[in-house]
Formats: structure tokens, C-alpha cells, sequence
């Protein structure tokens, strides 16, 4: 099994150091276009793909490491025990042998691992996320509170300044 190929959606330029330089991406290598300099200080196209083909790869290359495992064990299996029989006996007595089951745990029990994994992954981004947004509306509660706050204030004041202008009218009022 081969690992799948994909173009690659666009191109960023990398320095010497692998350092990206996102405001050179471009669509195309074509376009990427490194003048002499560039190529003299060992700058250099890195390709980008998106997030569904690297997920993709990842997948193949696990199925590709598992086939090579299955197969290293397989033939470790075949060395030492050197059984007799047609291609079907053989493949029979191998998928019913000890060494076959053992590896089909381990492989499932490493499949548990990396669901696990996943899953605190996963759980972890919401953990993180959820705690953004709360941050975040506690911010705009803060901000509510103060333009609260401040409103209340102009309230106060403004009725203050009524009232007192509201004793002066009766002072003005008041026979002398």
C-alpha cells in the first residue's frame, strides 16, 4: 500500500531556519517563484494542504504500519514454526494461532489507546473553548456593569441637579 498524493492547496516560502513566512503564499509553485537570492540562502516552497488530507495520510499510514507489523509478526511466525500445508492451511493455522491472537489484542488494545486519546483530545478543546466563551461573557458582563453603573450615575446626578434646582425654585419662591 502506497501513501495517497495530494496537490497541494498553496505554497508558503520557509527560510533556512523552517521558519514560514505566511505573507508569501501563493497558489501555485509556479508561482513561487524563488529569485536567486532566495535559492542562494536556502529559502525554499513548503507545500499546504488542508486539514482533511493530512487527516487522510495519517489514517493510510497507520493502516500501512499496521499491514507492516501484521506482516513482520507473520513471517516471525512462519520462520519458527514452519508449518505444513497449502497457502489456505498455512493462512488458516496462522489466523488460529496464539502469536495471531496476541497481535490482534495488542492491535486492538492500541486502537483503544489512540480512541482514547482522541477522545481527551477532543474533550480537552471543549474544556478549553468552554472556558473561552466564559471568559469572554464575563468581559461583557464587566463591560454591562460599568455602562450600568456609569448610566446610574448620570441618573443620580442629573436628578441631583433637579432636586437642587428644585430648592432654589422654592427659595425663590418664599416671601423675603
Amino acid at each position: 500500500m502506497t501513501m495517497p498524493k495530494f496537490e497541494p492547496i498553496a505554497f508558503v516560502q520557509s527560510d533556512p531556519d523552517g521558519h514560514l513566512h505566511l505573507t508569501e503564499i501563493t497558489k501555485t509553485e509556479a508561482c513561487q517563484n524563488l529569485d536567486q537570492w532566495d535559492k542562494q540562502v536556502g529559502w525554499k516552497a513548503v507545500p499546504l494542504h488542508t486539514e482533511d488530507q493530512l487527516s487522510e495520510a495519517y489514517e493510510a499510514g497507520k493502516r500501512e504500519a499496521s499491514e507492516d507489523i501484521e506482516q513482520a509478526a507473520f513471517e516471525k511466525w512462519l520462520y519458527d514454526k514452519c508449518p505444513s500445508g497449502d497457502v489456505e492451511s498455512v493462512q488458516r493455522q496462522w489466523l488460529e494461532s496464539y502469536e495471531y491472537a496476541e497481535l490482534a489484542g495488542k492491535m486492538e488494545q492500541a486502537a483503544q489507546i489512540n480512541h482514547l486519546q482522541m477522545a481527551l483530545a477532543d474533550t480537552e478543546a471543549l474544556e478549553a473553548e468552554t472556558s473561552a466563551r466564559c471568559l469572554k461573557q464575563a468581559a461583557q458582563i464587566e463591560m454591562l456593569r460599568n455602562a450600568l453603573l456609569y448610566e446610574r450615575s448620570l441618573y443620580l446626578e442629573a436628578d441631583s441637579d433637579m432636586e437642587n434646582q428644585g430648592i432654589e425654585a422654592l427659595a425663590a419662591t418664599e416671601p423675603k
